[in-house]
């Protein structure tokens, strides 16, 4: 018998679950209540990097005259027209995951599924009866939002979340990004490159705070700040935002987490800024799903809780990507989009392999940055690597580099993408 899969959340995560399971043979049903794509296309990687490009494209022109450059009148950013960009960059890879999930004959389903009971989840229609939709195994993909602080509630207009700040339609002239991790830096670069005056606030003793990052990388990417004017405060937390008639008051004092403070850290100093930023982590999206009808466990914070090969505590039940919470890799490794991103849609990627043993015998790569590219080719063919020993591979996502692993899974006659 056909199996019956359903998926909740169109994500990376979710929608490349959909996929393999069609693949496999099984009848998929994919809901989603936002577009799909989840917070990488949306609202996360995909948006920031079209931000990221324009504000390093920015620094450049500055920087014209040290390449022999002379450039008359003003550079400017028209923060309308960047916006549009954006939106285009997103509704174009929104368009080809349609495609993908038509190709493959995935039931796409929009709308906020909530588990009736085991092997039954409802989803509301504004204009008619609810739709009841079957399965045998579910797979939870719901990913994860910004997360608010107690007492510092964002509002959307003065005090920003990460998808806010992703849809501003101006530069802020000053900018306190609360938190020193990878968001709240990224956003530091993005918005001290288009003018700016950026101060990040980070509650433990370093940015980038992270087990997975070296202590050496945090110091050089302070460094970095520094000469960039970034200003930073660790061993610092935001106690209190206010608004005033030129912006806001914000009130910053000693970490809790900061075991011996110095008496210059023990103090309290105010500082006024237009705009703030939130940026001091995630939560989950299992709130009002049904979670509470099947067995699936999560942890206090509503993470999911999973075992061997992604399984719940649920038998027929599975969970994938951010709903999993930050105890693993909260990033998206999916199909590559950097090309939309930077303007460079010419190039292809070829990989001759040996049919039998899938050891790859040589790298055809035409395209931006082929010569960046092509060293990983040339590292596998050196080494006798086959192709299962790229698509293992994570590839960071958005970048062209993930065009290796997309060649590499049609190479294996696993296709995702094309």
């Amino acid at each position: 018998m056909t199996q019956q899969i359903c998926v909740m959340g169109a994500g990376p995560g979710g929608y490349v679950a959909a996929v393999r399971a069609a693949q496999q043979g099984a009848t998929v049903t994919l809901i989603e209540k936002e577009n799909p794509g989840g917070t990488c296309l949306n609202w996360g990687c995909i948006p920031s990097k079209v931000l990221i490009t324009t504000a390093e494209l920015f620094e450049r022109f500055h920087r014209a005259a040290d390449f022999g450059i002379t450039l008359t009148g003003k550079v400017a950013v028209d923060m309308a027209h960047l916006m549009a960009r954006k939106e285009k960059v997103i509704a174009d890879q929104i368009r080809g995951l349609h495609k993908l999930f038509d190709h493959h004959r995935i039931r796409y389903i929009h709308g906020s599924g909530h588990i009736l009971k085991t092997g039954v989840i409802e989803v509301p229609h504004p204009e008619g009866p609810a739709m009841a939709v079957a399965w045998d195994r579910l797979i939870l993909a719901t990913g994860s939002r910004p997360l608010d602080l107690p007492g510092l509630a964002v509002d959307g207009r003065r005090v920003l979340s990460s998808n806010d700040a992703l849809g501003l339609d101006r530069v802020p002239p000053s900018l306190l990004i609360v938190g020193g991790g990878v968001i709240g830096c990224e956003f530091a670069h993005i918005f001290s490159s288009l003018g700016a005056q950026v101060t990040v606030v980070e509650a433990l003793d370093r940015l980038l705070p992270l087990p997975s990052v070296d202590a050496a990388c945090s110091k050089v990417l302070q460094r970095e700040m520094k000469k960039r004017r970034i200003r930073f405060m660790t061993h610092r937390t935001v106690q209190a935002i206010s608004e005033t008639q030129e912006g806001l008051r914000v009130v910053i004092g000693p970490s809790p987490f900061n075991e011996a403070p110095t008496a210059k850290e023990k103090e309290t100093v105010e500082i006024s800024v237009d705009t703030v930023l939130m940026a001091v982590g995630r939560t989950p999206n299992t709130d009002g799903i049904g979670l509470e009808q099947t067995r699936v466990e999560v942890d206090e914070r509503g993470w999911v809780k999973t075992y061997d090969r992604m399984r719940t505590a649920d038998p027929a039940g599975f969970a994938v990507g951010d709903v999993l919470g930050p105890g693993r890799i909260m990033l998206a490794h999916a199909a590559a989009a950097e090309a939309q991103v930077i303007g460079e849609l010419a190039g292809q990627a070829k990989i001759v392999s040996d049919s039998s043993t899938g050891r790859i015998l040589g790298v055809h790569i035409i395209g931006p940055h082929a010569t960046e590219l092509i060293a990983e080719g040339t590292l596998a063919v050196n080494k006798g690597l086959t192709v299962e020993d790229l698509v293992g591979t994570i590839h960071a996502h958005p970048t062209l580099a993930e065009i290796m692993s997309e060649t590499a899974m049609k190479a294996a006659d696993r296709p995702l993408h094309g």
